[in-house]
């Protein structure tokens, strides 16, 4: 058995006109970052227009443990955000689509938590982008709502 991996991570890209969002795992957040904005090579397909870039961090999730867990936990969070409504009461300066993500995130979090068993149950730490922290109550509201460990500000 290989020893747990704590790098990696799960994100969420918010496009330049705040008009999209992108779901991704890494271990390396500032590379992945630059392949998404076209300055290293790589990337996904979804991120390569042009018009959305530069993409931003807007939401970060920590210690899976593992690549599987990690992807396992990206798939769960797009699937989720495909059943997820549009409303958001918030008044953020960002998207609409950024608040569906991290209304999805609750869910993902809980899919994720059943799947993988009590042991890892608010386990995982929680980085937002501060517009949206204080559009959705700030660190408090949102570690409460999404159960997880913690919830701090995002760092450029």
């Amino acid at each position: 058995m290989t020893a747990p991996d704590p790098r990696w991570s799960c994100y969420c890209l918010q496009s330049r006109d705040n008009k999209c969002t992108y779901v991704g795992a890494t271990v390396d957040e500032l590379h992945r970052l630059k392949q998404h904005n076209g300055e290293l090579q790589g990337g996904a397909r979804a991120t390569a227009f042009q018009s959305r870039r530069p993409w931003r961090k807007s939401i970060t999730v920590h210690q899976f443990g593992n690549k599987s867990r990690a992807l396992s936990f990206e798939r769960t969070w797009k699937n989720v955000t495909r059943r997820t409504p549009w409303t958001c009461t918030c008044n953020a300066s960002s998207s609409r689509s950024v608040c569906r993500r991290l209304n999805a995130l609750t869910r993902a979090i809980e899919c994720y938590e059943s799947r993988h068993g009590t042991k890892h149950k608010n386990q995982l730490l929680v980085h937002c982008a501060p517009d949206l922290l204080k559009a959705h109550g700030g660190s408090t509201v949102l570690k409460e709502k999404l159960s997880v460990l913690d919830v701090c500000e995002l760092r450029s």
